[in-house]
C-alpha cells in the first residue's frame, strides 16, 4: 500500500504544478483524496467480487465529507461518478505475462 501512496502522492504533485491555473482546487490534499476516491470507486464498480456497489449519492456523500475545505462541488463529483461508472477504470490495465 504504500507505493501506491507514494504513486499517488506523486501523480498528484505532477498534475497540480501544472495545471493549478486550470483548477478550483487550491490544497494537495484536496486532490490527493479525490484521487484515492476515484481509485476506490473504480474498484468497487469493476470488482465482481464486490456485491453491493457504491451509488452515485453515496460517492459524492463520502467524497464531500473526506474533502475537509468543501471545494468539491456535487456537480463535479456526480460527473467524475459518471465517467468511471461509464469507463470503468481510472486508468488503462495493463496485461503481465507469467
Amino acid at each position: 500500500m504504500n507505493v501506491i501512496k507514494i504513486l499517488v502522492y506523486l501523480l498528484v504533485r505532477i498534475f497540480y504544478f501544472h495545471l493549478k491555473k486550470k483548477i478550483q482546487f487550491t490544497l494537495l490534499e484536496t486532490i490527493y483524496v479525490l484521487c484515492f476516491s476515484l481509485i476506490l470507486l473504480s474498484i468497487d464498480l469493476t470488482s465482481p467480487h464486490v456485491k453491493n456497489k457504491m451509488s452515485k449519492r453515496e460517492f459524492i456523500r463520502n467524497t464531500r465529507r473526506a474533502i475537509i475545505n468543501g471545494t468539491l462541488s456535487d456537480e463535479l463529483a456526480g460527473h467524475l461518478y459518471d465517467n468511471i461508472y461509464l469507463i470503468g477504470h481510472v486508468a488503462h490495465s495493463t496485461t503481465i505475462a507469467h
